[in-house]
């Protein structure tokens, strides 16, 4: 069951994500790659949570899109020497 947000969580929540957004300006350029990274994979995490946590489906193709996309992006470093964030 879904319950309301109280007034504190909402003001939580904002908080949270007005300080996200301007990390751009307020962290190093290696500190917001990781933050992008961390992001990345509690998202990977999140979504793997909901389906076999909640609805006990076992669903690999997760892990593998995940997988796709990482093999995807070495193969542009590797071979066409892409930089990283257009890889």
């Amino acid at each position: 069951m879904i319950r309301e947000a109280t007034g504190r969580q909402r003001s939580l929540a904002v908080a949270a994500l007005l300080l996200l957004g301007a990390c751009p300006w307020i962290l190093a350029r290696h500190q917001l790659s990781m933050l992008t990274e961390l992001l990345i994979l509690g998202l990977f995490a999140l979504s793997l949570d909901l389906i076999m946590g909640y609805t006990g489906m076992v669903s690999f193709g997760h892990a593998a899109y995940f997988g796709l996309g990482a093999y995807a992006s070495a193969l542009l470093l590797i071979h066409f020497a892409l930089p990283v964030p257009l890889a």
